[in-house]
Formats: C-alpha cells, sequence, structure tokens
C-alpha cells in the first residue's frame, strides 16, 4: 500500500444508539490482497468516492467477487468470516458504522436477513 488516510467522525448524540460513527478513507493499492471485514464486526453502509474498476471484494466464499461502482451505496451485513479484498489504484470510500443493534431500526426484517451479505443499498 502507497497511501493510508483515515478520518473518524462521532455521530450527533441523537444517532448514538444506531451509529458508532462515520468515516472516510483513502488508499491507494499496487493490486495487494488483503483480509477485509466491517468495523468490530458491526454493520455498515459503504459509499465508494473513488475506486478503480478492477478492484473487487471475494466474500462470502471465494467463488463470489464483489465489484464496488463509484458513488453507489452498499449495505454490510454483520460478516462472521473474512473477506479478502484486492485492491488496485485509488480506493476512497465514506463508511457509516451502526451500533450492533442499530441496523436493525432501519431494516423491513431482522438484522440477520443480511448477516454475511454485501449488497448494493439502492
Amino acid at each position: 500500500m502507497i497511501m493510508n488516510e483515515i478520518v473518524s467522525y462521532r455521530p450527533d448524540e441523537s444517532l448514538s444508539p444506531y451509529v458508532l460513527g462515520y468515516f472516510y478513507t483513502a488508499h491507494k493499492f499496487e493490486g495487494l490482497e488483503n483480509q477485509f471485514f466491517t468495523p468490530k464486526g458491526t454493520a455498515a453502509l459503504t459509499i465508494p468516492v473513488d475506486v478503480n474498476p478492477n478492484s473487487y471484494l471475494i466474500y462470502p466464499d471465494k467463488s463470489s467477487k464483489i465489484y464496488f461502482e463509484k458513488f453507489s451505496p452498499y449495505l454490510f451485513g454483520q460478516m462472521s468470516k473474512m473477506g479478502l479484498s484486492n485492491l488496485r489504484g485509488h480506493f476512497d470510500i465514506f463508511v457509516i458504522v451502526f451500533t450492533p443493534t442499530g441496523l436493525f431500526h432501519f431494516l423491513d426484517g431482522p438484522a440477520s436477513q443480511i448477516t454475511d451479505k454485501v449488497m448494493p443499498a439502492t
């Protein structure tokens, strides 16, 4: 990895039962494979701000590749296993990290329905 910048923000007090915090991270990679997981095993909403289209996440198994699109939000459920990222070039993201039970309040059903899933949030 050539560059790594992470800036974190606290949520407004009214959101603290649901949101642990926010962070923006900017990375520049040279085709490295790294383990990947949501912070503290919690759910997260991730918005790629800048992404190389050849970058992907292998999750939940080795046969599943998830390619991210710029400015398209992705919902990460709680992950019980490690993912493997293959990131190339710039990968800048804004992330909302939910408390362990926080995401439940924003779903139509139980949060367990998205455990070990990464899906577009559109």
